[in-house]
């Protein structure tokens, strides 16, 4: 029919809250939008109404069923691209939340002027900004607050600047989402009659989504009643609602208040749990398995699929590390034959190719490697004519005494920094903290080290320039003295960056509802920042130092090289130089798997600590309203 202008057919969406669990936000709703009508999409809180009209334009992708604007299947991709520019312009939505809905940082003109900027769209009086005063006017604004940012306007001033928005494109579907549910009753009344004015004289059609009954019956031609996702009952607005025949529409008028007190008094409220759940009536929605119920996951399953995501990443990098060290430019016989290898015949050549092994194809030489190691043959190193795994002992205890050192100190460090700047937020400490943690982390890594040898070993005299110890062995004293540069330079080098990070992350948590409630229930400063905001912020920092480790590990290997330090870092720079396959590999694949196991433990060691990422729970789920 021509008369159609949105046809929806079986429509259906799910959310995905894990591998096997679903929720069904919407369930087979279909009906129908003519062109110049309001049409009144109304029902409870989660009962799907925000759902459907995101999917309406395109926000989310239907799981099933059709949507028709114009003729056109806007759930094919092919058609919505074909048809992109129609659909964008044509259609426009108007959100509940005007404070989120616009950018706080564009002017009032900036805000409308941008759909027609975007689609490159010729304002028919001249200019975006003349076009854009003249929607204001359309709305009731005045013009001056063209220059006006979002957060100096009241909440009304904000939804009539996101409605001229949505208008400057001269629309024929206007998708409005609850627009009038976070506005006082004396603005609601206001954007109301804007909606019937501005209908009227454009004559666009309207969806109205709201659980406000009495405004949908004001306003309406005609009405669907949503339920659990299931559309129960449509027909005219003075119909449903003179007549209800779903016994939740009747629940939903019987909760309409009375002006009469006298009326209100006497009529009963009908309960949803009184109703008779019949006659197709749908059943609440509950989280199942495979999309109707949800139980903990398996925990053999569970870290079982932990074990093969680590092994398979191991795999694929040690695959990556031997082709792309095979295939690198360069001679490996000279590591293992020194100067001689450039005196030798092509036959010696060949010869001491075979003898390592590396006149096979790479394919070959990958298999054969792999097959020793899992035997825990790692080969010899060609520098060091001695077994890789062994040299790599010798040096491991030097980088984790270096690198965990390191590590812990900027951990606490960073902790109790980010945790003083927030508790002095905005005084002289908490700028001074700031200004020189900028300063010093942007020194380069190795411009320190150069500089701390230059003052501390050479002027001064008071520390060693580089090694791990002095010749002969020494105690801990020793170690520590030739520890002491090396580590102030890798915790120099990382530890504003993480204080930083935790310092915004408890001011967040210290602006959110929760803590401002916690303050008015008179708990302490101390308490609400150790109890509520430190606990909030520790998953998401310790996921951060996690994922951190590479990081860290690479300004280890930078420091060792600088300071002479017989570590990992030093052993990795001089396999790579010298081409000692067997070493680099056995390196590549430790360091590597080390911070694939860091990230997987930081994952679980968060879903441990925040209840919402926990998998036998739903993390978070959203009203889908």
């Amino acid at each position: 029919m021509d008369d159609i202008l949105l046809d929806v057919q079986n429509l259906t969406h799910c959310f995905r809250l894990g591998r096997n669990r679903t929720l069904r936000a919407l369930d087979g709703v279909s009906f129908q939008l003519r062109r110049g009508e309001i049409f009144g999409l109304v029902g409870e809180s989660g009962s799907g109404k925000s759902t459907a009209a995101k999917c309406i334009m395109n926000i989310l992708r239907p799981t099933a069923g059709k949507i028709r604007y114009l003729g056109v299947n806007t759930c094919d991709p092919g058609q919505f691209r074909s048809h992109r520019k129609l659909l964008q312009t044509s259609r426009q939505i108007i959100f509940q939340d005007s404070t989120s809905s616009l950018n706080p940082r564009m002017t009032v003109a900036e805000i409308i002027a941008e759909p027609m900027a975007i689609h490159r769209i010729r304002p028919s009086r001249g200019s975006l900004r003349a076009e854009a005063a003249f929607q204001l006017k359309c709305v009731g604004m005045d013009p001056s607050c063209l220059d006006k940012r979002p957060p100096e306007l009241s909440g009304g001033q904000r939804q009539r600047t996101a409605i001229a928005r949505a208008l400057s494109m001269s629309p024929e579907l206007l998708v409005a989402d609850e627009p009038i549910a976070s506005l006082d009753v004396s603005i609601q009344a206001q954007i109301i009659n804007l909606f019937k004015h501005l209908q009227a004289e454009h004559g666009f059609t309207f969806l109205f989504i709201a659980h406000d009954l009495s405004v949908v019956r004001y306003l309406c031609d005609r009405v669907g009643v949503l339920f659990r996702g299931r559309l129960v009952e449509m027909g005219p607005a003075q119909e449903v609602f003179s007549h209800p025949l779903h016994p939740y529409t009747q629940a939903l008028l019987s909760a309409v208040p009375i002006p009469d007190p006298r009326r209100e008094r006497a009529r009963r409220l009908l309960d949803l749990d009184e109703v008779p759940f019949d006659g197709g009536f749908p059943r609440p929605l509950c989280f199942t398995e495979g999309g109707h119920g949800m139980r903990r996951k398996n925990p053999v399953l569970y870290y079982g699929g932990k074990l093969l995501s680590f092994l398979l990443s191991v795999f694929f990098l040690s695959l990556a590390v031997f082709y792309a060290s095979r295939l690198a430019p360069g001679d490996p016989l000279v590591s293992y034959y020194g100067e001689r290898a450039e005196k030798m015949t092509v036959q010696e050549r060949a010869q001491a190719e075979e003898r390592l092994g590396l006149h096979q194809p790479i394919h070959v030489q990958y298999a054969r490697w792999l097959q020793n190691a899992l035997a825990g043959d790692f080969g010899i190193s060609y520098k060091y004519k001695t077994d890789a795994l062994s040299v790599i002992a010798a040096r491991l205890p030097n980088t984790l005494l270096l690198g965990g050192t390191g590590f812990v100190l900027i951990f606490t460090g960073a902790l109790a920094l980010g945790a003083v700047c927030a508790w002095n937020e905005g005084n002289r400490l908490d700028r001074f903290l700031c200004r020189a943690g900028t300063a010093i982390s942007c020194i380069p890594e190795f411009w320190l080290s150069l500089a701390l040898i230059l003052v501390f070993a050479v002027r001064l005299r008071w520390l060693p320039s580089g090694g791990a110890y002095s010749l002969g062995g020494g105690g801990p004293a020793d170690r520590a003295a030739h520890l002491l540069l090396p580590l102030t330079v890798t915790v120099a080098g990382h530890l504003w960056y993480y204080a930083y990070m935790i310092r915004n992350r408890l001011l967040e948590e210290i602006r959110s509802d929760y803590v401002l409630l916690a303050k008015a229930k008179g708990l302490s400063r101390r308490k609400v920042l150790f109890r509520h905001c430190l606990r909030g912020a520790m998953p998401a920092y310790l996921s951060l130092m996690a994922i951190s480790v590479p990081h860290i590990l690479g300004g280890t290997y930078i420091v060792e090289t600088v300071f002479s330090y017989p570590g990992i870092g030093a052993l990795s720079y001089e396999s790579a130089r010298y081409q000692d396959y067997n070493l680099l590999m056995l390196l590549c694949v430790l360091t590597g798997g080390a911070v694939i196991l860091c990230s997987i433990l930081a994952q679980i060691v968060s879903e441990r600590i925040d209840p919402r990422m926990r998998s036998g729970e739903p993390a978070e789920v959203t009203d889908h309203g």
